[in-house]
């Protein structure tokens, strides 16, 4: 009789912490959907709020200096979203919400590169644009190692160069027609690349150093060729 009143109290003991976890797991599942959903409302404002920006930079003939600085704090504003956005992307339940958030994210990437070059038409290269095309929640092992070592890499060089680096990471594989069309352009196949003033694609591992020195150079190599 004592070890069935044992067994008795160590079922309901493992119930009630079943039940508590899985009230604690459902409270977080409606957190995370309540913040995505939150951030879904928050990329469409700016998504709205980058198209109407082009416009006034054009039609009400904003400084150079404005456009830039403006451009650049665009830039570190969707990346800080979108790196907030990683913590939650290990919810499975909430895959394909994120896969949507992600493709917002990556058309605003992809509308702020067009800007960016407008910028440069209009107001000279004064800065160096470098997109880094990836994969979005790429499985394979081997591909996963090499986009990390890009990711921290273009970090570093970007924390190096704050104000003469446009750093634009865009996953190429959240269906995006407009950016299917530039990758085309390119005849890039394979990835991760780096693609440096539009006119430069390095695929290959590179120290900090090297890249740097492509990058301030990409320009003057370009201009030489094209002379």
């Amino acid at each position: 009789m004592k070890n069935k009143h044992v067994f008795w109290q160590a079922l309901v003991v493992s119930v009630i912490i079943f039940m508590i976890g899985f009230a604690l797991g459902f409270f977080l599942e409606n957190y995370r959907a309540n913040s995505v959903e939150n951030r879904l409302i928050l990329s469409e404002a700016n998504l709205l709020d980058e198209q109407i920006r082009i416009d006034a930079i054009e039609k009400f003939g904003v400084s150079c200096s404005q456009a830039k600085e403006g451009l650049f704090n665009f830039a570190d504003r969707i990346y800080n979203e979108a790196l907030n956005l990683e913590s939650y992307g290990e919810a499975s339940q909430l895959k394909g919400t994120f896969f949507v958030l992600h493709k917002k994210y990556d058309l605003l990437r992809t509308l702020l590169w067009m800007e960016a070059l407008d910028l440069k038409k209009h107001c000279g290269e004064n800065f160096h644009t470098v997109v880094y095309l990836y994969f979005y929640d790429e499985d394979n092992a081997k591909l996963k190692a090499k986009q990390l070592f890009f990711s921290r890499l273009l970090r570093e060089i970007k924390d190096n160069n704050p104000d003469d680096i446009l750093l634009i990471p865009i996953a190429v594989n959240t269906e995006l027609s407009s950016l299917d069309l530039i990758v085309q352009k390119y005849g890039i196949e394979n990835f991760p690349v780096i693609l440096i003033d539009e006119n430069i694609v390095l695929d290959d591992v590179i120290s900090v150093e090297n890249l740097e020195k492509i990058i301030f150079e990409s320009n003057k190599q370009y201009k030489q060729e094209s002379a």
